[in-house]
């Protein structure tokens, strides 16, 4: 084994040696991710562990068309489904509510070979049961906010009536919180005769008193419900708060009645509150392709995947090879820009400028970086930055074939350094090579 850099073949056994010592297996593996054995620790997690396995239900089909500019096509819609299905996705949501495309929509997709589960939102009456069932949707999602007195701005049904020159209060307006839930379960009990699998959710989760959650989860749990969806709406929970919500609700609810949540981002903080619902009991977790959604957006699909499979060691049956690839497709079809450090997805998530770190990348690739942008299907980025020296620069120029004397190392990475802060951007390797010649010619 050859010396890497300024360290010799003693240093490199010696400082592999003792990360060794300090990788478990899980945390670990080889040439792939190495992250802290504490994340999996019981008594790190108490009282909270995590389960085996969880779902993840993808609506990037449905928050694309709330999002800040253009959308995609359904021929694009369709693609990204594939995709998505490809990667391991069972289950998709396709809109936030009803809509006239949606019939050939799902014809579009079943004719593309997609089987996942299709679900849309905005169920509120038997109209909607029947309309969903007669589409060849699987799941109906039954709106339900948890304040009776905001009905007036979820509801479809309430809308449409109030458009038609009715009153939104007339069939919508639940008198009692016993008549709220007595006319879900009926959506549910109607559902399951028309062949549809049901959703009933609790939105706007904030304003949900324990008694509430406990009294409607067991009505529509015992009324067969499928599934109970819990949505953060005004995203004003953090992470304990869904913990503490997800383990009442879990209490309340058979084992057959899964539950769905579903967190909002306005504090950066949805991807940290599915995973607390997850420790919680939470079964199925919604997410979407770079986190797209309206306003601050929801959780990332690449990153809850990547922490619930490399932090916590909970399958998802997600491909994480497929991350990069659906997140670029998409951002080809919506012109949706993201950071380039963006985690996951980001063309230099897991890229280093420094030359301390170009050294430890050659003895471990896995001590600063807890992963391989290879895992997600990435490539990690060489590039020389405003933190890079003279080892960084050395090397570039080797791969670019230029040839120098040591000693003007140090101006050239000066000059380099003084290029970037003028131009405002990084340095193409032409670019690069340009200017080591010009210092090499005294210029």
């Amino acid at each position: 084994m050859a010396g890497i850099y300024y360290l010799s073949d003693e240093d490199v056994r010696w400082i592999r040696g003792e990360l060794a010592k300090h990788r478990q297996e899980g945390s670990y593996m080889a040439r792939k991710w190495s992250v802290s054995h504490y994340n999996r620790d019981a008594e790190a997690l108490a009282p909270f562990r995590f389960p085996p396995s969880v779902v993840i239900r993808d609506i990037t089909l449905r928050t694309i068309n709330h999002a800040h500019g253009p959308g995609m096509t359904r021929a694009e819609k369709v693609r990204v489904a594939v995709e998505l299905e490809d990667a391991g996705i069972t289950q998709m949501e396709l809109a936030m509510t009803w809509h006239p495309d949606i019939e050939a929509f799902i014809k579009d997709l079943r004719q593309a070979g997609v089987r996942a589960e299709l679900g849309v939102g905005g169920g509120s009456e038997k109209a909607d049961v029947e309309r969903f069932a007669d589409s060849g949707l699987d799941l109906m999602d039954i709106q339900n906010p948890a304040l009776n007195e905001i009905t007036a701005f979820y509801l479809e049904g309430a809308r449409r009536a109030a458009w038609k020159g009715g009153s939104w209060r007339e069939g919508f307006l639940q008198r009692s919180v016993d008549d709220q839930i007595e006319h879900v379960c009926e959506l549910v009990h109607y559902a399951k005769e028309k062949g549809l699998k049901s959703r009933p959710n609790v939105n706007m989760l904030s304003y949900a008193s324990p008694e509430y959650l406990e009294k409607y989860c067991r009505a529509v749990s015992q009324a067969g419900a499928d599934y109970i969806a819990i949505f953060d709406g005004s995203g004003g929970m953090g992470p304990e708060a869904w913990r503490y919500v997800v383990s009442q609700v879990k209490r309340a609810t058979s084992p057959a009645c899964k539950i769905v949540i579903h967190a909002h981002n306005p504090f950066g903080l949805a991807v940290a509150s599915s995973l607390a619902a997850v420790q919680a009991g939470a079964d199925i977790v919604e997410a979407s392709v770079d986190g797209l959604g309206p306003s601050t957006m929801q959780a990332d699909l690449a990153e809850v995947v990547a922490a619930l499979e490399i932090l916590y060691g909970v399958k998802t049956g997600v491909r994480l090879d497929r991350m990069v690839r659906i997140a670029r497709l998409v951002r080809d079809f919506t012109r949706f820009g993201v950071a380039w450090c963006k985690p996951v997805t980001g063309d230099y998530s897991f890229s280093w400028a420094g030359d301390g770190n170009l050294v430890e990348m050659a003895v471990d690739p896995l001590v600063h970086a807890p992963v391989v942008a290879e895992v997600f299907g990435g490539k990690k980025v060489e590039y020389v930055g405003r933190d890079s020296g003279n080892l960084v620069v050395s090397e570039r120029l080797k791969a670019s074939g230029v040839q120098i004397e040591r000693d003007l190392i140090p101006r050239v990475v000066a000059k380099i350094k003084s290029e970037i802060d003028l131009r405002k951007r990084l340095l193409s390797d032409e670019e690069i090579r340009e200017v080591a010649l010009e210092v090499a010619r005294g210029t």
